[in-house]
């Protein structure tokens, strides 16, 4: 139906990678997007890593086709074992968000994996390209969760433009067949989708509080903020994001009451620990619900099969629609 490099490559029928959301990206998701012709991926997120073992055995029992383990790559100094045993399990395709990929891209490959790195600068990007990726994803701030600053379309022609012999694949914003059109005429070979997989059947490991928001969303209700990170980091004593690089979400009492001054939340040690207590008792108004700007086009809950299906075969009618359009003229 839609054939680019990125299918060619990948061994997949349509050109969609589900991104790797922790802990949504379950084996039941992944199954469900790797049996609907995209790429289905798993997040390397379990605190045991042999439970990674078992969910990639899980998505192989269940399907046949390529799927992927994604990682978050600047967190995976104390978890190395997870990246090693998604080695030694031959996963098909390795991703690498966040962080520097240049390390990591000559390992994966070495065990036969291709590698597709999601960026959200341009340095980053050159970087992973000059490290062997096989695929860049440039990320636009108009993701959820977390991402950069970057804009999405103002980047993906930047990537594209300069890496003309590297497949680069767009995510921020594309939830429906019109954005999916709009990058796929902007040059990428396909998107790289997190909240149009969060309104999913199979995906059974979503916060129903999240699911609930985007379904309710009008594509203007999120923010971009660091300061939750600061209270998750400082409270857990782990390593932060990289610089500029921060969440955006739905927004809750601790964006708004910190907006314009996050950098005195992170010096406030009381109200961090006093914030940090009221995440761990599930208070919802301090609630982390992340998604993208691109939730506005969201509006049913809808199988793997059919969120996919819709958007690619919307999007191929739009752009032949353009097309005839402009020979007319």
């Amino acid at each position: 139906m839609l054939a680019t490099r990125l299918t060619s490559l990948l061994g997949i029928e349509l050109p969609i990678i589900q991104g790797p959301i922790g802990p949504t990206a379950d084996p039941t998701l992944a199954t469900a997007v790797c049996k609907a012709g995209a790429l289905g991926t798993l997040a390397a997120r379990a605190a045991n890593p042999d439970e990674l073992r078992t969910e990639i055995q899980q998505v192989r029992k269940d399907t046949s086709r390529p799927f992927g383990v994604g990682f978050i790559t600047h967190l995976l100094g104390p978890k190395p074992r997870h990246f090693e045993i998604a080695l030694e399990e031959r996963v098909p395709v390795v991703l690498l968000s966040f962080g520097d990929p240049s390390p990591l891209i000559p390992i994966a490959r070495s065990s036969g994996a291709k590698v597709v790195c999601q960026v959200q600068s341009f340095d980053l990007a050159r970087r992973a390209v000059d490290a062997g990726a096989d695929v860049i994803c440039v990320q636009g701030n108009e993701a959820g969760g977390h991402t950069g600053r970057e804009n999405l379309l103002p980047f993906l022609i930047q990537a594209v433009t300069a890496f003309p012999h590297a497949p680069i694949l767009a995510s921020g914003g594309i939830t429906c067949h019109r954005s999916l059109a709009a990058v796929l005429a902007a040059g990428a070979e396909g998107a790289w989708l997190g909240t149009a997989f969060l309104a999913c059947k199979e995906a059974v490991k979503a916060k129903p509080a999240t699911r609930e928001a985007v379904l309710a969303s009008n594509g203007r209700d999120t923010v971009f903020s660091p300061a939750t990170d600061y209270v998750i980091y400082q409270g857990q004593s782990k390593p932060g994001w990289p610089a500029g690089v921060a969440a955006r979400q739905r927004p809750n009492e601790i964006t708004e009451q910190w907006k314009g001054r996050e950098e005195e939340l992170l010096k406030d040690r009381a109200a961090l620990d006093a914030y940090y207590q009221r995440m761990s008792n599930g208070d919802p108004a301090v609630a982390n619900l992340f998604y993208g700007q691109g939730a506005g086009a969201i509006s049913e809950l809808k199988s793997a099969h059919d969120i996919i299906n819709d958007m690619v075969s919307g999007a191929v009618k739009r752009l032949r629609c353009v097309s005839r359009r402009f020979d007319q003229e």
